[in-house]
């Protein structure tokens, strides 16, 4: 499997957010700050859900900006 892995650093500038194939089938999300940290893995479906809240969230952001 190819390495996709994308890090986004958050503006806070010690906080950065990893996502990574955890497996075939499973997505790998870590958030790490300067006190410490957490990660989950999540199946293609609770990405997909995941996806799809953060595009409402940013849709509605924008709408009122």
């Amino acid at each position: 499997m190819e390495d996709k892995s994308i890090m986004i650093k958050t503006r806070e500038g010690e906080r950065t957010i990893f996502l990574d194939h955890y497996d075939d089938k499973q997505v790998w999300i870590s958030i790490q700050t300067s006190g410490g940290g957490a990660h989950t893995s999540m199946t293609l479906d609770q990405a997909k859900q995941m996806i799809a809240g953060l595009t409402t969230i940013v849709a509605d952001m924008e709408a009122t900006a």
